[in-house]
C-alpha cells in the first residue's frame, strides 16, 4: 500500500511541469546569450548594440583581403588529376550516389533556414528521390545554387568557457539540408581524386593518411638529432584563421 504522503510527493500539475521547463528554458537561453564583450581596446561592452557593432567589426575585418602585396607561391610541383579522373568530377549526378550521400549524414544535426533536419530526407527518401534527383540535374547543368538553397544562419560558438573577447568565438553557418546534401556528394567525389594531386608528404585530410604520423615522424627526426648530437631547427608554425584570409 502507498502512503497518502507519497502520492502527494509524487503528484505533479501541468502548471508546474510548465514552469520548471520554462525555467528551464530561460537557464539554457541566458548561457547563449553574449551578455557582455571585451573589445580590442579592453573596453568592456555590454550594450547589445555596441556588442553588436563590435562582432561586424571584428569579422569585416578578419575576412577584408588585405592591403599591399600579397605573397606568392612558386616553384610548386601542382599535380594535375589525370584525364580519366577529370571526366568522373564532371559525370552527372546519379540516384545512387544522392541517396547514399543522404545516409551518410547525420540525421539529428541542427537545422538551418529551411528548418529541416537530414531526417527529413532520409524518411521520405521514396517520396522526394526524383525531385532530388532534378535538383541536382540542374545544378550540374548551370553550375549555380539557388539563393534560398544558400541561405544560412551564422552562430559564434564560444571556443573557451565564459569567453568574453570576440577573438574566442568562432562562426559556424547553419544550412539548409539541400546544400549539405550537394556539398556530401561533392565532396564524395573529391575524396577519390585527392591522392593524385596532394603532395604525399601531407599526412592530413587525405583518406588513408593519419595526421599522427607527422607528430612520429617530427619526434623520430628530434631524438636522432640528440642521439647524434647535432645541431638542428624546428620551425612550428601556427596557422591561425589561414583560410579566412586566402584569395
Amino acid at each position: 500500500m502507498v502512503s497518502v504522503g507519497k502520492i502527494g510527493r509524487r503528484k505533479s500539475s501541468p502548471e508546474n511541469f510548465a514552469g520548471k521547463f520554462a525555467g528551464k528554458f530561460r537557464r539554457r537561453r541566458n548561457r547563449k546569450y553574449i551578455k557582455e564583450l571585451e573589445n580590442e581596446r579592453g573596453l568592456v561592452l555590454k550594450n547589445a548594440e555596441s556588442i553588436t557593432e563590435e562582432i561586424l567589426h571584428y569579422f569585416e575585418k578578419l575576412y577584408t583581403n588585405p592591403t599591399g602585396e600579397s605573397w606568392g607561391v612558386e616553384g610548386l610541383d601542382w599535380s594535375p588529376i589525370s584525364e580519366e579522373s577529370a571526366l568522373r568530377l564532371d559525370f552527372p549526378f546519379t540516384e545512387e550516389e544522392i541517396s547514399k550521400a543522404i545516409f551518410q549524414l547525420d540525421r539529428d544535426k541542427a537545422p538551418g533556414p529551411d528548418g529541416f533536419t537530414i531526417a527529413v530526407f532520409q524518411e521520405c527518401w521514396d517520396v522526394i528521390k526524383e525531385d532530388l534527383v532534378r535538383v541536382f540535374a540542374e545544378f550540374h547543368r548551370s553550375g549555380i545554387i539557388n539563393q534560398s538553397t544558400n541561405a544560412s544562419f551564422i552562430v559564434l560558438i564560444p571556443k573557451k568557457s565564459l569567453s568574453k573577447r570576440i577573438s574566442n568565438f568562432r562562426p559556424i553557418s547553419l544550412i539548409t539540408s539541400l546544400y549539405k546534401i550537394i556539398a556530401k556528394v561533392l565532396s564524395g567525389r573529391l575524396r577519390g581524386v585527392l591522392h593524385e594531386t596532394i603532395h604525399y608528404t601531407q599526412g592530413a585530410f587525405v583518406q588513408g593518411r593519419q595526421i599522427l604520423d607527422a607528430v612520429l615522424i617530427a619526434n623520430e627526426i628530434v631524438d636522432e638529432r640528440r642521439r647524434l648530437g647535432e645541431e638542428g631547427v624546428v620551425f612550428k608554425i601556427d596557422f591561425e584563421k589561414t583560410y579566412d584570409h586566402l584569395k
